[in-house]
């Protein structure tokens, strides 16, 4: 992918046009591959009935439908609508502080981003999905995640960025005025004091018989600590290496609850 600016009136600044990849026969046969692999998780978890179906279905499903959605639809969005400028610094750059405004490691940043979307909804929906069966669930998680969740996330976080990184309530302010930002900032504060809530009532009820999973998610704590430390003092900037010895402690806390 490159990117092309072109020239416009001769009083504002060129803009950047994202040059769209070239198909090759490679491409498509790998971009079908995954069609097919997805297209059959799909239909394993649709058609086969009974609680006995194998999770590498779900993977199958999963992955290839959040690939062939970032391939084709979040590509969509960034050639139509965001237009992101390659050249154009970000407010990490412009504002560092090494505190409200620090340049990450994109790795770094995409696990933030990742953990992100694990709000109230996709939790708590599934949960009430499983009622009904896993296919409902399944079709929450994955299609809500590629249409709506995903979406939404990258959006306010690129608008953010586009406006020097203020937050939704700051972005808020500048449209509507003083009194519908304050408006707007207690709605989202009682919006996320009730999302919490209620992922706290769930959470409980589920792990209130399971002494296991409390003690495995109690232990994240710990590993998440060490983690910052490891890759602050010990080995700085060993994003790759913290993150398998998080994911292997990880287990060893599973297994041991």
């Amino acid at each position: 992918m490159s990117v092309e600016y072109v020239k416009t009136e001769d009083d504002l600044p060129p803009v950047a046009v994202v040059e769209k990849p070239r198909w090759t026969p490679a491409k498509i046969v790998l971009w079908v591959v995954i069609a097919l692999i997805a297209g059959a998780g799909w239909s394993m978890i649709a058609f086969v009935r009974g609680e006995e179906l194998s999770a590498s279905w779900f993977v199958a499903a999963a992955v290839g439908s959040y690939l062939i959605g970032f391939r084709f639809y979040a590509k969509l969005i960034e050639w139509k609508i965001c237009r992101p400028d390659p050249k154009r610094a970000t407010p990490a750059e412009l504002n560092d502080n090494g505190r409200d405004f620090a340049p990450t490691d994109r790795r770094v940043l995409f696990g933030h981003h990742f953990a992100a979307i694990s709000g109230a909804g996709p939790l708590v929906g599934p949960i009430l999905a499983a009622q009904m069966g896993y296919l409902p669930g399944t079709l929450w998680i994955v299609f809500g995640v590629v249409l709506a969740g995903g979406v939404q996330d990258y959006m306010v976080l690129f608008f953010s960025m586009r406006r020097n990184g203020r937050s939704l309530g700051q972005m808020t302010r500048d449209e509507l005025g003083r009194t519908g930002g304050i408006i707007a900032s207690i709605g989202i504060i009682l919006i996320m004091v009730i999302l919490i809530a209620v992922l706290g009532v769930v959470i409980i009820n589920a792990l209130a018989e399971s002494p296991w999973g409390v003690f495995s998610i109690a232990m994240t704590i710990p590993i998440a600590v060490f983690m910052g430390i490891y890759m602050r003092y010990l080995r700085p900037g060993k994003v790759i290496e913290v993150s398998v010895i998080g994911i292997v402690l990880l287990v060893i806390a599973i297994i041991a609850g």
